[in-house]
């Protein structure tokens, strides 16, 4: 049943449970909301823990500048801490489980963060403007405290961006993507397009010509894609080849794309979803596979090489899993047919669609036991809607999320969890670990 997590008595419910649905938790009070999140590399390992960077963004008032964080998180290790402990915790307190180690003063909100894999310390960000923003944060000035001298408007100028892409041109706030195999960046906004550029052209042909407040190197795209008809809501590059990515917008549709063909879509769904189509992923080990998520609060699933040619909505599936607008969906990273979606009712829901991949899901890939509900869990921790979550590339299952509101003191929330390996391990062995449980329980 759909459930949402804004609803009386829900959050209470949940948090009796939290010992016993999860293998690691914590809740971070923000003092600000914040509209993005992503894990960065491993910085640590400590036996029981780890240390794990994260990129986090804050939305001020115009009080304080907006910033881009990069945080130390701790990440426990499976079954190293007591299910006890998990339900300890205060709402609206931080936690010393997280450590912010800089802070970035972004020129605008943080709408989207995202990293390059191929250099995870490097971010591409969106902000409510036509410039995609690109930062190293390893070298980027902490700006925490003022730099020596400095006082009054000085110490809140933004930082400066190592590169600044063009190409935009009307706002683009949400839609960011980069390649998996190539320092490639996608975006889309409310002119419709879809934008590519490719960040080692910045050695040859970015200049700082450009009339620019922040004085940074400019970047001209390489390509602009058209066939939306409205906003540009997402975009994603294929896993495996950067010469393909699709989109989703406010025209209901999906498109995709490949650059080898010109700058129009080689395949259109025309109603991909019976409202605003939020957000889309592209599967990691089944390419075939993409999800979106929607308006109408429905998350769909398509095989790419069964749509039509030119014709509406052709899903292998369509899941009711939200009561309000799906705003992220996210393929797990190891687990085969395993994705996370999250919505405006402060739901994360994991769902296991592996029985809908076909011959290929008979593989092993790391996926959810056979024979498991498609309903795999739901996380209520958040108090109101979800703006974004990403899974751990390094420790499979561990997610962080936010929500832009925390509850009667204001600012955000952040949360770090696990959900139990019983409830994704194949049947006999969660039933061996559940009957290990109980037996440790009774002989106390």
């Amino acid at each position: 049943m759909v459930k949402d997590a804004r609803a009386p008595g829900f959050r209470e419910k949940w948090r009796q449970d939290v010992p016993v649905l999860y293998d690691w938790f914590f809740n971070h009070h923000l003092m600000w909301p914040s509209l993005s999140c992503r894990w960065g590399p491993v910085r640590a390992e400590h036996g029981a823990y780890s240390e794990q960077y994260a990129y986090i963004s804050e939305q001020t008032d115009g009080t304080a500048p907006n910033t881009l964080l990069l945080a130390n998180v701790a990440v426990a290790e499976c079954d190293a801490v007591a299910p006890a402990l998990l339900a300890d915790f205060e709402e609206d307190d931080p936690t010393a489980l997280v450590g912010v180690v800089k802070a970035v003063h972004h020129p605008g909100e943080v709408n989207r963060i995202r990293e390059l894999p191929q250099f995870p310390q490097i971010l591409a960000t969106h902000t409510d403007g036509k410039d995609v923003f690109i930062w190293n944060m390893e070298s980027q000035d902490d700006r925490r405290t003022p730099a020596p001298h400095t006082t009054g408007d000085a110490a809140d100028k933004p930082s400066v961006p190592d590169l600044v892409l063009r190409g935009h041109t009307d706002v683009a706030q949400f839609a960011l993507a980069t390649a998996a195999s190539d320092p490639f960046v996608l975006s889309g906004g409310t002119d419709c397009h879809v934008v590519l550029w490719g960040l080692q052209d910045h050695v040859s042909k970015a200049s700082t010509d450009d009339s620019s407040e922040l004085a940074a190197p400019v970047l001209h795209c390489r390509e602009t894609f058209t066939g939306h008809r409205a906003t540009v809501e997402d975009v994603q590059f294929s896993p495996t080849d950067a010469r393909l990515f699709c989109s989703v917008g406010d025209d209901y549709c999906l498109l995709l794309w490949d650059t080898r063909h010109g700058t129009t879509p080689v395949n259109k769904v025309e109603r991909a979803h019976n409202a605003d189509v939020h957000c889309v992923d592209w599967s990691r080990l089944d390419d075939s596979y993409v999800l979106t998520g929607s308006a109408d609060h429905s998350v769909r699933l398509f095989d790419r090489r069964k749509l039509p040619t030119a014709g509406h909505c052709a899903a292998v599936h369509s899941f009711k899993l939200h009561s309000d607008a799906v705003t992220c969906v996210q393929w797990h990273p190891s687990a085969r047919g395993v994705f996370g979606s999250a919505g405006d009712d402060g739901l994360i829901q994991v769902t296991d669609a592996s029985h809908l991949l076909g011959a290929a899901g008979d593989k092993a890939g790391g996926g959810a036991a056979q024979g498991r509900q498609s309903n795999m869990f739901q996380h209520l921790g958040h108090r109101e809607k979800v703006c974004e979550f990403h899974w751990n590339p390094h420790r499979p299952w561990t997610v962080i999320s936010t929500s832009i509101d925390s509850g009667r003191i204001g600012g955000g929330t952040l949360q770090v969890w696990r959900m139990h390996d019983y409830l994704y391990l194949p049947e006999d062995e969660a039933l061996k670990k559940i009957e290990g449980m109980l037996g440790s329980t009774l002989s106390k």
